[in-house]
């Protein structure tokens, strides 16, 4: 058993850059104390059950002051000011592993089992209370096939800036979701139309047929928000790995991932907010100002319903949503003394990956967009003997459209082709220390599928000596 206590505190420089935002003078300080007890606590089938706990003090603040020229607003910035804060957690954790099973004992089924869990409480001198935990296990029916999964609940606490950030006038454009041309889209068009009727009664001068929005940037503001909530996180994954004593150097593993983050904290753009106040099932007609929280971050003229102002706020709302697999497949090939042959493969195949502008609105899938292909590989091979390495990498991305809802009338070229790139790499090394490098990439100057520019630079080399002091 082991005890241990630790206290830093680190203080950063100041600096002063060129080109800031918000502010061209910055200071930030943090205090951490650890205080951690671990040790073996009892000895088990598969080996000894392994635990720790401990608490932690951390403490968080920063202060950013604008130079005087862009706290006046000269030049072609709006007036920016200056802001600071500071919030202080106290945590306590917790931890275990737990080996169940020997495997020199030969049982069929039952070659090892490892379960671990981890857990943490976070409170947070700003954002609140938070419980992250994780919980798992390691399962070898038989030496070389492992099953591998584990359930976890985690968060992001509020950085400094994004509580603290003082009122900052900007400039927007503001779209209108309910004019002419975009009443009928978005995410759940009739949703949208029965929040533009409404917005259309209680706004006398807006007519629904020349209804648009302004032809000008306007004025409005972004800010901080103190009463932003931690992000969460919830995730579970499951995988197999492979590793045959039949076949030594194969490993083939591979693992599905389901993730939901909630509460995203982000810094709502103007069309997040026209989107989440009309896209929104959570809708109060009796007061369409008002009508939820993202209609209210806009000001509206009261008789013809334009835009006047817009708050850009830091706030919790956007929910992202990730399910998918990855796949990898690597085997060492021993040529005795023709060197050693290196072969991999790597997958990534999501299935579903989406984001709403809140938990009200429904999730805009993006796999099979420019955003998300549906299929990226990774194919490799490397060869070294004595001092010289040479290898090879093909790259390939599938097919995928603008958006999912593109069609020929919307879009000339709504689809792009799939597409390969191949790269190479030659190295030798002189000593222990020293080695040089060159690669190619983008061997066939495949700078993407027509009229789609992916890689501007197109083929290039790289060359590069690496030595290492002892």
């Amino acid at each position: 058993m082991s005890a241990g206590e630790t206290f830093r505190e680190v203080q950063d420089a100041s600096v002063v850059t060129a080109e800031p935002t918000p502010a061209n003078f910055h200071e930030g300080a943090t205090s951490d104390g650890t205080s951690h007890v671990t040790g073996g606590l009892l000895d088990l089938p598969g080996g000894e059950f392994s635990a720790a706990a401990g608490y932690e003090h951390r403490r968080e603040e920063g202060s950013f002051t604008p130079s005087e020229y862009q706290r006046l607003g000269q030049g072609r910035s709006v007036p920016i000011q200056g802001a600071q804060g500071e919030y202080n957690t106290n945590e306590i954790f917790g931890e275990f592993l737990a080996p169940l099973f020997n495997p020199h004992w030969d049982l069929p089924g039952l070659h090892r089992l490892d379960v671990t869990a981890k857990v943490r409480h976070v409170d947070n001198s700003v954002a609140g209370g938070f419980t992250a935990y994780t919980y798992g296990l390691q399962y070898e029916p038989f030496a070389g096939i492992q099953l591998r999964g584990n359930k976890t609940q985690s968060m992001r606490a509020p950085s400094i800036a994004e509580l603290y950030t003082s009122l900052q006038p900007a400039y927007y454009n503001i779209p209108e979701v309910c004019s002419v041309s975009a009443i009928n889209g978005g995410s759940n068009p009739a949703t949208r139309r029965r929040n533009c009727d409404a917005f259309f009664q209680a706004y006398s001068g807006a007519d629904p047929a020349t209804f648009q929005a302004a032809p000008t940037n306007t004025l409005g503001s972004t800010n901080g928000y103190t009463g932003l909530k931690n992000e969460k996180a919830k995730s579970w994954t499951a995988g197999i790995v492979m590793a045959p004593d039949w076949l030594k150097g194969l490993r083939v593993a591979a693992d599905w991932y389901d993730i939901e983050i909630t509460d995203v904290i982000t810094r709502l753009s103007p069309n997040d907010i026209i989107t989440g106040c009309f896209d929104n099932d959570n809708f109060n007609a009796g007061d369409v100002p008002n009508a939820n929280r993202f209609c209210s971050l806009v000001t509206r003229d009261p008789l013809t319903g334009a835009a006047i102002d817009i708050k850009t706020q830091y706030g919790n709302g956007p929910v992202l949503m990730f399910r998918g697999w990855t796949a990898e497949v690597d085997y060492r090939l021993d040529l005795n003394r023709f060197g050693k042959l290196d072969v991999g493969f790597y997958g990534y195949m999501p299935k579903n990956r989406g984001q709403a502008a809140n938990a009200d609105v429904p999730f805009v899938e993006q796999v099979g967009t420019f955003n998300e292909p549906k299929r990226q590989f990774r194919w490799t091979a490397q060869h070294r003997i004595g001092n010289w390495s040479t290898g090879f990498a093909a790259n390939y991305t599938s097919s995928a459209q603008s958006s999912l809802v593109a069609t020929p009338e919307s879009r000339q070229y709504f689809v792009r082709d799939s597409w390969t790139t191949w790269d190479a790499n030659v190295s030798y090394r002189f000593t222990d220390n020293a080695r040089l490098n060159l690669a190619a990439i983008n061997l066939t100057d495949d700078i993407g599928p027509f009229p789609y520019v992916l890689d501007s630079l197109g083929r290039r080399f790289m060359m590069s000596l690496r030595y290492k002091f002892q």
